[in-house]
């Protein structure tokens, strides 16, 4: 396994990042035949990840 650090990036955005942000939250999901809406059945198989497992491979 690789792991790779990017430096020079400041961890703070900016506030039209933010402002950003703020817009793409309130956005409604958009479906298309590439990216179709799942059924409750189809989201029923995905696995669940446990906490920890989460911040330990998401971050």
């Amino acid at each position: 396994m690789a792991k790779m650090t990017l430096n020079g990036f400041s961890n703070e955005i900016t506030e039209q990042e933010a402002l950003e942000l703020e817009a793409a939250e309130k956005m409604a999901p958009l479906f298309d035949e590439d990216s179709p809406a799942l059924t409750l059945d189809q989201l029923r198989q995905f696995k669940r990840i446990n906490h920890q497992n989460r911040t330990k491979h998401c971050n």
